[in-house]
């Protein structure tokens, strides 16, 4: 997010890194990270720490006219967690052939949303 690129190539990027990161990921591993304890606490402290800088690159953004400005960052940091509940959506998990089909579904969906490329604006 430091880069001295455009927002939307950030968000290609960041789309990239977590295709390459999720790509051998299988669903027994996530659901055994997100089912141990300890691994919880560590996931919970990385992810807030995560999340803060996100939101503030994301809050920066929102000043700069990259995100729409009537769009709430608390919207935001609430639907970010809620995908992240949804890695472990049995019926979510259904629908795909792999963890990382999926992770990156809900990526796209959360940054493009439903609408083809030039066509979200109203």
């Amino acid at each position: 997010m430091a880069q001295d690129i455009a927002f939307i190539d950030k968000v290609k990027q960041m789309l990239l890194m977590k295709a390459e990161n999720s790509k051998d990921v299988s669903y027994e591993f996530l659901k055994d990270i997100y089912q141990n304890e300890s691994m919880q606490i560590l996931l919970e402290k990385h992810r807030k720490k995560s999340l803060d800088k996100v939101m503030q690159d994301f809050s920066e953004a929102q000043k700069k006219g990259w995100i729409r400005q009537d769009l709430k960052l608390s919207f935001i940091l609430y639907t970010l967690n809620d995908l992240q509940k949804k890695v472990l959506d049995k019926e979510l998990i259904a629908m795909y052939s792999n963890s990382t089909e999926m992770i990156m579904e809900l990526t796209n969906f959360f940054f493009y949303g439903i609408l083809p490329p030039k066509t979200h604006e109203i």
